[in-house]
Parts: C-alpha cells; sequence; structure tokens
C-alpha cells in the first residue's frame, strides 16, 4: 500500500537532510553502509549522533547517541520487514 511505502521513505528521507554528514562506507552484517554522522546544535547530550544506513535501501541498521566524552549513551537498532 501506499502508507506503507510512504513509511519507508519518510525514515530513508530522514537522514537525506543536510545536517547529516557522510563520514565512511563500511560493510556491516554483510551489507555496504554508509556512516552518517549529525551534531546536535543545542549544548548538552547527546552532542552528536552516528547512523549506519543499508545503501541498498536507504535505511537505518543502527544509530548511535554520543555524549560530549564521544561515549556512547544509547545504541537504536532497527530492522524493517514488510507487512503482508
Amino acid at each position: 500500500s501506499n502508507e506503507e511505502s510512504s513509511l519507508f521513505q519518510r525514515t530513508a528521507n530522514n537522514y537525506k537532510d543536510k545536517r547529516w554528514t557522510s563520514v565512511e562506507a563500511v560493510e556491516l552484517n554483510g551489507k555496504q553502509v554508509e556512516v552518517l554522522k549529525a551534531n546536535n546544535n543545542a549544548k548538552g547530550n547527546p552532542a552528536y549522533h552516528m547512523a549506519y544506513i543499508d545503501k541498498s535501501t536507504g535505511m537505518p541498521i543502527k544509530v548511535e547517541d554520543y555524549n560530549s566524552n564521544n561515549e556512547v549513551m544509547a545504541v537504536y537498532l532497527y530492522f524493517f520487514d514488510y507487512v503482508h
């Protein structure tokens, strides 16, 4: 359905926003992944975010929040499955 694909599209579009900067390309779990970084403009934590984007789908696999000491505060893992 259109609603289903639009949710995927909106999620993928979040990481095309100009606040995300491409850092490197890596392989993660056998997938080609683009690593993106976004800084938070406000002072405080999280200081920045790292997103691991599946190049074949544009969808996030993992997003990490870091504090100002470069310590991981939170890790978000994403799994996308089409529901029939």
